[in-house]
């Protein structure tokens, strides 16, 4: 063989086992953009950045608990903000209901139709003569 012969085989052989590279990466680029693959590595950041964030909170808890729990109450009172609400109203409305009606003054009778003073009201009996033994 001539030695332009061995530098063409040798120049196929090259061509070869770049094409071969060539085609192994393309695969591997394939694999890695499929939706499962771009899926399972969308989970595993999610998955990696919640511990962080936990680890994070529980530093936060740790060094300062009383602003985690105004935080924490304040995020239960938000969402349950319109169940309050609820209960609230309920509960006015039934006051409403078992109120007393306010009755018209009666001149005649200034206790407004109580016929009897109140006991706290009524004038004490006072001590006019001393008891000797």
């Amino acid at each position: 063989m001539t030695k332009a012969m061995e530098r063409l085989a040798k120049a196929r052989l090259e061509e070869r086992v770049a094409r071969a590279r060539w085609f192994t990466v393309l695969d591997e680029v394939q694999d890695r953009t499929t939706a499962s693959h771009l899926a399972n590595e969308l989970i595993d950041g999610i998955k990696d950045a919640g511990s962080a964030l936990a680890d994070k909170a529980v530093d936060t808890a740790k060094r300062r608990p009383g602003l985690v729990t105004a935080i924490g109450t304040g995020i239960a009172l938000f969402f349950m903000r319109r169940p309050i609400a609820n209960l609230v109203r309920t509960q006015l409305s039934k006051r409403k209901e078992t109120s007393v009606p306010a009755q018209p003054f009666d001149e005649e009778n200034p206790n407004f139709s109580d016929p009897e003073p109140l006991p706290h009201l009524a004038p004490r009996p006072t001590m006019t003569e001393e008891i000797s033994p």
